[in-house]
């Protein structure tokens, strides 16, 4: 009997940590530089994106990277945010696991896009975070 809750243990870990809590904005922290792949300077014709990773012990072990319409724009941890200048127009946000950490468990994640509306002057706020699966999940969020 030992034995099977041995065994039944890691499995229950590994399982918690992979659903996630919300973050509000003003609580998340910024994503540093060196995960922060693009950073192009706001004109006045564009809009703002920003993304929140979800927090706690579970999920944490798993990062996200998040692509703007398909290149590659940030590593975001559990906790943090990343700011995107967007042109106003169509765009699409896509999140994947990374290859870290305890996503290296987990091949055959699925990612997740959401397509959004930019417009000019206006900020728009995305939630990401796992699922108990250990897919991404993707809102639109009003955090």
């Amino acid at each position: 009997m030992n034995g099977k809750i041995a065994l039944v243990i890691p499995v229950v870990l590994m399982l918690a940590a992979c659903g996630t809590a919300p973050v509000k904005l003003a609580d998340a922290k910024a994503v540093p530089a060196n995960r922060l792949y693009i950073t192009d300077a706001p004109t006045s014709n564009d809009g703002t994106a920003i993304v929140i990773r979800d927090t706690g012990f579970e999920g944490s072990g798993c990062g996200i990277m998040v692509s703007l319409d398909k290149k590659l724009a940030a590593m975001i941890g559990s906790g943090e945010k990343a700011s995107f200048s967007v042109p106003a127009g169509q765009h699409i946000l896509t999140a994947m696991p990374s290859n870290r950490g305890l996503c290296k468990l987990g091949h055959g994640r699925q990612a997740r896009s959401l397509p959004f509306s930019a417009q000019a002057g206006v900020t728009t706020t995305f939630r990401v975070g796992v699922s108990a699966a250990g897919d991404p999940v993707f809102y639109q969020s009003s955090l």
